[in-house]
């Protein structure tokens, strides 16, 4: 009244009416605070700074939350399997959560106590957007139990592609996975599921350390296979197979086992906690199933078998009576070579690499030319008087009818005296 009484004529001819001040739509913004999860005692005019600022925290995390979950809606939530939502739930989510996010964007411009003070906002609306957020609210769990779970379920799946499909695990996990999809598809809490699926995790690493050490040498294996392509008896068969008779292909069937053992001693099951497969060496089971295991011991006993079969092969061969003449027909050297393997019935290790060209010589065929004296006498002229070049002209003509095609390397001339 005492404002009215100090106004000009002028303001006062201009002054229409008296209006009450609008009071704070309380009742809508206790709702609104209860929604939020805001003490309602934040309205109180002294503390309306600070319960602002807590509306504004509160829609901020929410807002953090819905943009990203429109996008995990519009693609069904995903899962290692399938979309978790049908085509229709996706239509339906996605327009309650734009309305979510709208009314969010409408809270989000309340800076200031001032501006709740006129908050146009309903209970109707409040309500309403009560609903949308715990539907939000479960699908947020449902998005985070999915992103865990799957993560879960990525390894396992990841795995199964490391092992050949008849593998037991393998069978087992496809239902175990099966189980899970559909308890969560359901929204259970799938704690029985995850169990049944770490069990097989941790039986999955066993299983792959276990064939991984099948297969693939340690430290000191690696050592013992290098030594073994340096031991005399490999040296030896290895010598041994330029010889005819000998079936050189089972020595390099041995070494292609020998080649298929791979080292790798790095691998540890922390390792596998985290990658379903080895690091080192990227081993696939299921690349490798076609492969026997073999061991370094029994590579090494098959050398062995390998070398006293050779052995006992060119010692029959020898002693047949269809060489002892072609024996004779060798250098005192090399029949000295035969007779001492023949005595000791193996061979020295590291090989005498002149006893195996002896050999080879003698097996390929030594053909023994006899050439009559007269036949001699004649080539030399029979008694009359030949120039250097005539003689050795008559000599190599002598030779050719004599030898013939014959590998002259395997040709013994000998002098048949009538």
């Amino acid at each position: 009244m005492n404002n009215l009484v100090r106004l000009q004529a002028k303001g006062i001819l201009e002054f229409s009416n008296i209006k009450k001040p609008s009071s704070m739509p309380l009742n809508e913004l206790r709702a609104l605070f209860y929604m939020l999860e805001i003490s309602p005692g934040l309205l109180q005019p002294n503390a309306q700074d600070q319960g602002v600022a807590q509306l504004r925290i509160k829609v901020e995390e929410w807002l953090r939350k819905v943009v990203p979950l429109i996008a995990a809606i519009r693609d069904g939530i995903p899962t290692w399997e399938a979309p978790l939502l049908s085509e229709e739930a996706i239509k339906a989510g996605q327009q309650r959560l734009q309305q979510r996010y709208q009314f969010l964007q409408i809270l989000h411009g309340y800076k200031k106590p001032a501006h709740i003070k006129i908050c146009k906002i309903s209970l109707e609306e409040i309500s309403t957007q009560k609903a949308l957020l715990e539907e939000a609210k479960k699908l947020l769990n449902l998005r985070e139990r999915a992103v865990k779970v799957t993560q879960k379920a990525n390894y396992i799946v990841h795995a199964m592609n490391h092992l050949p499909s008849s593998d037991p695990w393998v069978t087992q996990v496809e239902g175990a996975l099966e189980d899970l999809y559909h308890a969560l598809k359901a929204e259970e809490n799938c704690e029985k599921e995850i169990e049944v699926l770490d069990q097989l995790k941790k039986e999955y690493i066993d299983h792959y350390y276990k064939l991984h050490s099948q297969v693939r040498l340690g430290a000191t294996a690696e050592n013992q296979k290098t030594q073994m392509l340096r031991d005399g008896r490999f040296d030896a068969l290895r010598q041994l197979t330029s010889i005819k008779i000998l079936p050189a292909q089972k020595l390099k069937e041995w070494q292609e086992k020998l080649d298929q053992l791979k080292v790798c001693w790095k691998l540890n099951k922390t390792e596998l906690e985290h990658t379903p497969y080895c690091i080192h060496c990227k081993y696939r089971p299921k690349d490798e199933a076609y492969i026997q295991p073999v061991s370094l011991a029994q590579l090494d006993k098959e050398l062995t078998d390998l070398l006293e079969e050779w052995t006992n092969t060119l010692r029959t061969t020898l002693n047949d009576p269809e060489f002892t003449e072609s024996i004779t027909l060798l250098t005192a050297e090399q029949q000295e070579l035969i007779r001492q393997f023949q005595l000791k019935g193996e061979f020295d290790l590291p090989i005498d690499i002149r006893l195996v060209e002896t050999i080879r010589e003698l097996l390929d065929g030594i053909y023994k030319v006899e050439i009559p004296l007269h036949r001699l006498i004649e080539m030399a002229g029979d008694g009359n008087p030949l120039t250097l070049d005539e003689l050795r002209e008559r000599f190599e003509r002598l030779i050719r009818e004599e030898v013939g095609n014959r590998p002259t390397s395997r040709i013994r001339i000998m002098l048949r005296k009538e």
